[in-house]
């Protein structure tokens, strides 16, 4: 369990124990759940908590039928709990999108505008291996330059390019790394529909699209994947 997972659960079971009340678990959820949504959500530590925290964050609100506004229940607030002990298995979806700001100040605006450019000229050039091994190339040197285990979203997706470009004529169901994969469907799996994924994933990176992400928790361990 990482290190935010079990902040979270120490403040559930403090409320548990009567120590706080609803109230203060409610609002420090409510601030929590603000920072994700303003920039957070590009860590996956905060991520993998998201809908967590938007249930706790409505623990405290009064039932409000005209605002069609309704607290969550002691009963939900049990089950996050069980699910993060590994008491519960459960499978969280959502769509994410990377706003611009925080790939500018994960990689720089220079390194950017780089990969908007490669990114376009392996369009342009799409059927020719020599040009696009050269833009690729290109690419493998901005993200190796920030390879890391995947701390962020942004690192996250990186990584899947790398790979991507490195197994570009593989046939495989994905990507993967310890608990993080990028799953491709069958028919996005020959080398031309493979090259259409990377592009993809340049999209998500730059923020041009949205991609879906599902949090699968097995035991307490949280497995990220995600389909582009």
């Amino acid at each position: 369990m990482n290190e935010y997972s079990k902040v979270l659960l120490e403040k559930i079971q403090r409320y548990m124990d009567k120590e706080i009340s609803k109230d203060e678990l409610g609002e420090w959820s409510k601030y929590e759940y603000y920072k994700l949504l303003t920039g957070d959500y590009i860590y996956i530590d905060k991520l993998i908590t998201y809908k967590f925290l938007k249930k706790l964050s409505e623990f405290h609100i009064e039932k409000d039928e005209i605002k069609d506004e309704y607290p969550t229940t002691l009963d939900e607030i049990k089950e996050i709990q069980g699910i993060l002990q590994g008491k519960i298995d459960t499978i969280i979806t959502g769509s994410i999108r990377i706003f611009p700001k925080y790939l500018e100040k994960h990689l720089g605006n220079k390194e950017v505008l780089k990969i908007i450019s490669c990114k376009r000229n392996v369009q342009n050039t799409l059927g020719n291996k020599e040009k696009m091994q050269v833009y690729f190339d290109q690419l493998t040197e901005i993200f190796q330059k920030k390879r890391t285990s995947p701390i962020t979203i942004i690192n996250f997706l990186e990584g899947f390019v790398l790979e991507l470009i490195e197994n570009l004529s593989t046939v495989s169901n994905g990507v993967s790394s310890s608990n993080f994969s990028l799953y491709l469907r069958k028919e996005d799996r020959s080398e031309e529909k493979r090259t259409d994924k990377l592009l993809d994933l340049l999209a998500c990176i730059l923020g041009e699209k949205s991609f879906e992400v599902s949090i699968m928790y097995n035991q307490g361990i949280p497995y990220l994947s995600a389909l582009v």
